[in-house]
């Protein structure tokens, strides 16, 4: 039977699969070693996708990380180099040390000889009652090159129009529960759905996601699932902040977009998403790079945005 897990939160998602993990959850191989995974899959359903944001101390998990890599795939890139200064490990799941071939912005936007979500974006306009718009991340080709280090955990995403919201479904074959399922993976596909419902005109709906395997991995979080199982959620900590503004149409966004993913010092004008929000998170990585640790958590904690608290909380937790 499938596990049916209804949360307003990231954080109270995680605790929820926790608490079931640790109820129904078995042993099992996997190609990267042991997991602890059920046996049947898990549909999270976010009621409130914008509270994406982990707050979670125990989690920590890295806000800087989450929030420039949701620029690149929505700027459709594939280069490693960029997402690297962020995550360093991600070189060593790129087959060439240049480009990762499951990316999910290329192939959303690139990769099949068009721009998906245009088209989409387009068609839903035309007509809020379609429900045809499906988009791909796996292709056929990835069935012949199966010893890749980056073949798409996320396959496919359909969007629906209910009651003139923007639901969005999202499929995945194997969800790991802690880095990807309720990590990664609620940031970068609520803010795709934000991104298109905003190019619609329309407000966010029901974000599902629908996981065939789900699992952790026991050597790396046993500690982290047994402080979660005994954990209860908390009311969201921070503001949010509309990535589009009401006045500001999806070209205008698109602009900023670029200009962020070309140039990290840019301090001309921009959507109010990337000025207000965007801009301080990159700077504030810089100074930590740079060993101002401290500085940086100065910096981001004047701000109440719920981007900027939990990224306050992870420079702190590095400089204790």
């Amino acid at each position: 039977m499938t596990h049916i897990i209804k949360a307003g939160h990231v954080d109270e998602a995680l605790i929820r699969c926790a608490q079931i993990m640790k109820l129904h959850g078995v042993e099992a191989p996997s190609r990267n070693g042991p997991v602890v995974e059920l046996g049947a899959p898990v549909l999270t359903e976010y009621l409130t996708p914008q509270n994406r944001v982990s707050m979670l101390a125990c989690r920590d998990a890295n806000p800087f990380f989450h929030l420039l890599e949701s620029m690149w795939m929505l700027a459709g890139r594939s280069d490693v180099r960029f997402l690297a200064y962020y995550a360093a490990n991600l070189v060593n799941y790129s087959d060439d040390g240049i480009m990762l071939n499951g990316a999910y912005g290329y192939r959303w936007r690139r990769k099949f000889g068009f721009d998906q979500l245009n088209l989409i974006i387009d068609r839903l306009r035309s007509d809020p009652n379609d429900r045809r718009q499906v988009l791909t991340m796996w292709s056929p080709e990835d069935l012949q090159f199966q010893n890749s280090k980056d073949l798409p955990c996320n396959t496919h995403i359909y969007f629906r129009v209910v009651e003139g919201r923007l639901d969005m479904l999202v499929c995945n074959r194997s969800n790991d529960m802690v880095w990807g399922a309720y990590g990664a993976n609620v940031v970068h596909f609520s803010m795709l759905q934000e991104y298109v419902a905003s190019s619609l005109g329309m407000k966010m709906g029901i974000y599902r996601h629908l996981s065939n395997n789900m699992h952790y991995y026991p050597a790396q979080h046993e500690t982290l699932v047994e402080q979660l199982y005994v954990s209860e959620p908390r009311l969201p900590q921070g503001s949010l902040f509309a990535m589009f503004s009401e006045e500001e149409s999806k070209e205008e966004w698109d602009i900023s977009l670029i200009d962020s993913m070309i140039d990290h010092d840019k301090t001309g004008p921009a959507s109010p998403f990337f000025f207000v929000v965007v801009r301080p998170m990159v700077a504030a990585w810089r100074l930590h790079k740079m060993k101002h640790t401290k500085t940086a958590a100065e910096m981001l904690s004047r701000s109440t945005i719920d981007w900027h608290v939990a990224a306050t909380a992870w420079l702190l937790r590095r400089i204790k």
